[in-house]
Parts: C-alpha cells; structure tokens; sequence
C-alpha cells in the first residue's frame, strides 16, 4: 500500500499535468449545469457529484489510473464501471453530466448510462439517453430535461460507464446527477370532506396529509379557509422541515 507522502506525491504529479474541462470551439455546448440552491421548494436544483473513484468493477479486476483521479477498467475482460445513485426519495431527476477523458484516435469513447432497477437490482431499464463522450480531451457532455421520479424503496438507481478502450485513451472522471423537490400527485380519492377532488388545492392539502404535517381540523374535514393561527403554524413548520432538537 502507498503511503500518505506517496499518495500525495503522485496526486500532485498527476495535478501537475492536469487539463482544463470546456467545450472545445466549433462544438455545440452541452447543456450548461443548472445554479445550485437550497433543498427546498420545488424550483430550486440541487447536485450530487460522483467522482470516478466511486465507480467499481463489478468483477474486482484491475483499474487504471488517468488524469488526475479518473480511472479506467485495465483490462478488457469487463470493460465497464459501475457506482450505486444516492438521490432522496421523492425528487425528480432532471439532468445527468459525464465527465470524461477522451484521447482515443479510432473512434472509441467512453458511454454512461442511468439504469433504474426494481428492489432486487433486477429487470433493469435504461431511465434516460445514453450519454458518448467524444475524441476531444477532457471535457463533458449532458442531458437537460429529465423526469425520472426517484422512489428508493422500491427502485434502485445505477450508473453505468461502458468504455470502447482500454489501453488509457478513455479515462472517467465522473458523473453529476441534478434533482428537484416535488410535491406528489394527487390520489384519486379525498382525505377530507370539505376538499374535494375538484378543489383547487387538493393536492397540495392531500400532501400534507400524507406526509403527516396536518391531520385537518376535525370531524373529517380540513377548513381550507379557516385562518391559521401562531400556534397551528409551528405546527407545520415543525412536522415539514423536522426541526428536532435535543433538550439540554
């Protein structure tokens, strides 16, 4: 195992050397990253970054090492890396990066793609386009526009980097996976009798219930245009943000 000053030394060699990301001209531009925000309301985009060195080999083979701390599979016997999806449940995956490099001279590239899988990692299908890089350095490509529901209790999420080499012309850098908040659809019966389905806002009142944050007003009903107090307002604040602290 290297040491710490081995490490260190070889992280600063490769950093030394390393290669600006952007899109080389005459190239169309890939889908700009969305502005980072809060994670709260359902506008505003947040991002989880998965570095190349949370991909694995599935068999344990071999890996190289590239550009800084990309990586590759460094054999051809499977010749693809593989790093679970950790998106809260509940949010809609809306853009997904590869972040590549790509010196290869004969027209073979580096593939990433998002599998959704059911509980049991089985029956896998592919949740968006494949993502190809191309023969021009270190850069990377996207797709905006996504709306891949995340339900983690049921699914499982995968991404899949397949490389078309292996001799260090195809180097993975990493992936970055954009979600958004988003209120739940509405079910097709009422809670409350005094919100119907037609209601404007069933479905906003129909998520607060179902998450726990109120349970109406009594005698089955929500009074949708009852004025709010002081008090019934720490109350959903509290149950929707989960303010939870321990008594000194």
């Amino acid at each position: 195992m290297k040491s710490r000053t081995a490490f260190g030394a070889a992280l600063f060699a490769s950093a030394v050397s390393v290669r600006v990301f952007a899109q080389p001209s005459g190239v169309p531009s890939a889908p700009q990253p969305p502005k980072e925000m809060p994670e709260y309301g359902t506008t505003g985009t947040s991002s989880v970054r998965i570095p190349a060195w949370d991909f694995s080999r599935m068999d344990g083979g071999p890996l190289g090492v590239g550009v800084g701390i990309s990586r590759f599979p460094a054999d051809s016997a499977l010749p693809f890396l593989v790093s679970s999806v950790h998106v809260p449940g509940g949010t809609r995956i809306t853009r997904v990066e590869l972040d590549y490099c790509d010196d290869s001279s004969s027209g073979k590239h580096v593939k990433l793609e998002l599998l959704q899988c059911d509980n049991q990692g089985q029956n896998c299908a592919d949740a968006m386009s494949e993502l190809v890089s191309s023969s021009n350095g270190c850069s990377f490509v996207a797709q905006s526009g996504l709306s891949v529901h995340v339900n983690n209790y049921n699914n499982m999420y995968t991404m899949v980097a397949t490389f078309g080499a292996v001799d260090g012309t195809n180097y993975l850098v990493g992936a970055i996976v954009s979600y958004q908040l988003e209120v739940s659809p509405p079910p097709g019966t009422a809670t409350f009798n005094d919100v119907p389905t037609s209601h404007p806002f069933f479905q906003f009142i129909e998520a607060l219930a179902a998450s726990g944050i109120t349970g109406g007003c009594g005698s089955g009903n929500y009074c949708p245009d009852a004025p709010l107090t002081r008090g019934q307002m720490a109350v959903f604040l509290a149950k929707a943000l989960g303010l939870y602290w321990v008594n000194q």
